[in-house]
């Protein structure tokens, strides 16, 4: 199952990459879909047979780890990097313009979902059915269309799916 799970993953680079010379071996929504379907029934294994009901909470703490530690380290280093050439060179770049840029008009509500979001991970995938315009959030079906996506208000956008995956435990 493992090798699977790999195989879909680059499937999934390789679709983001733009493909091999124009060839994508597998379509990248498939290759996620069933990565996410594989890896429920791993999941509900490992947590049945290797921990069993007496130590679920080492399943769940040994998950945070592998999930936060990470993230809060390439976030951080994002976070500062992104400081530095705006203090050091005074443009910033990547999604940091997209916060550099808004925050001053944010609502409560939209500072509250970035924040906790950021930080927390969980709602990212939310910034999908969001839209943002002069300081609000709004319900949308096609986030592509606002003014600005709120997926782009993320340090880290692609973490979005760690957010799914989350959701999974």
């Amino acid at each position: 199952m493992g090798t699977l799970r790999l195989i879909l993953a680059l499937a999934v680079v390789i679709n983001h990459g733009g493909g091999v010379n124009g060839f994508y071996p597998f379509p990248g929504s498939y290759a996620v879909q069933v990565f996410y379907l594989i890896s429920g029934f791993l999941i509900a294994y490992i947590l049945a047979e290797k921990y069993g009901t007496e130590r679920k909470w080492l399943f769940y703490s040994n998950r945070a780890l592998r999930i936060y530690v990470p993230y809060f380290f390439v976030w951080t280093a994002t976070l500062l990097l992104s400081l530095g050439v705006l203090y050091l060179k005074g443009y910033s770049f990547g999604n940091f313009t997209q916060l550099y840029v808004h925050a001053k008009d944010f609502s409560w509500l939209s500072w509250a979902y970035v924040s906790i979001t950021n930080m927390g991970i969980l709602g990212q995938d939310l910034g999908l059915y969001l839209g943002y315009k002069e300081g609000d959030l709004y319900w949308t079906q096609q986030f592509w269309t606002s003014p600005v996506q709120v997926n782009t208000f993320q340090l880290l956008p692609q973490s979005w799916s760690m957010a799914l995956e989350l959701m999974f435990y």
